[in-house]
């Protein structure tokens, strides 16, 4: 035996075998987590990086165009997604030059809807002072390339509503066969899409924008699985999303894929 095969022998026989003992794991199942609630948990947010976004003055590795995960710290020019539960919020924030901060959060159906005036830049203002924030929220799962996933949300708020709306309205026009006869919607977490930056200008200047266009059907049962679970928990308010703190003062919080200095008519 030469001393390369007898050099390979000894560290296939020292291996350390990972998962001995694994099977042991299964009796404690979730055990640790007794004590989590939905306060304990937050779900990651995927924000669309523009010129004066703040996480650039933090990590020079990150640049305007990016879609950056605020908790895994992960950035990329594109992301694969599965849309698997969408909800749509009127946040109140309170303005950056009276110390900012998320303050509330309504339903459409909420009285408060019903106060709103609008300035003359285009916020939706409360007699307080206040701005309410017409937020459109999807969640989602993020598939890698080597088929892992995670979950995340992405929110789209003000002029950037009308992605959310395109996005909501390709997916109820998709129609599959029954089996019986007949046609029926899919879930919207049945087809995977593929999320990439593109500009966007008026007269006052340019902005990223997201673009959104489907690709394949969802094929892993295992991920199924997960989007199913996934539906379920947001359906059931198991998790609650943890919004940004700040709020930009010509526009509105970071959360919705856009930063102060984006340019608006």
């Amino acid at each position: 035996m030469s001393k390369d095969e007898n050099e390979v022998m000894v560290k296939e026989n020292n291996k350390v075998n990972l998962f001995e003992g694994f099977e042991e794991f299964t009796e404690f199942e979730n055990a640790g987590f007794e004590g989590v609630d939905q306060e304990c948990l937050q779900v990651p947010m995927i924000k669309l990086l523009q010129k004066l976004s703040p996480e650039l003055d933090d990590n020079p590795a990150l640049s305007a165009g990016m879609f950056y995960n605020n908790v895994t710290g992960e950035s990329s020019n594109t992301i694969t997604v599965i849309p698997c539960y969408f909800k749509r919020e009127f946040l109140e924030w309170v303005p950056k030059d009276n110390g900012g901060g998320l303050v509330g959060t309504y339903q459409i159906n909420d009285a408060i809807i019903n106060d709103i005036t609008r300035n003359e830049k285009g916020n939706d203002m409360l007699p307080n002072g206040n701005k309410l924030v017409d937020t459109r929220s999807h969640y989602i799962l993020i598939v890698s390339d080597s088929g892992e996933f995670s979950f995340a949300v992405i929110n789209f708020s003000v002029t950037s509503t009308k992605i959310s709306k395109n996005w909501l309205a390709g997916m109820k026009m998709i129609k599959w066969d029954k089996p019986g006869g007949g046609k029926f919607t899919p879930p919207t977490f049945a087809y995977k899409y593929n999320l990439t930056v593109g500009e966007e200008s008026n007269s006052k200047g340019k902005w990223f924008q997201t673009k959104i266009e489907r690709t394949t059907r969802v094929d892993s049962k295992e991920i199924i699985t997960a989007a199913k679970s996934y539906y379920q928990t947001i359906k059931n308010d198991v998790v609650k999303i943890v919004q940004e703190k700040s709020i930009n003062d010509d526009t509105t919080n970071n959360t919705d894929n856009r930063s102060s200095d984006m340019p608006f008519d």
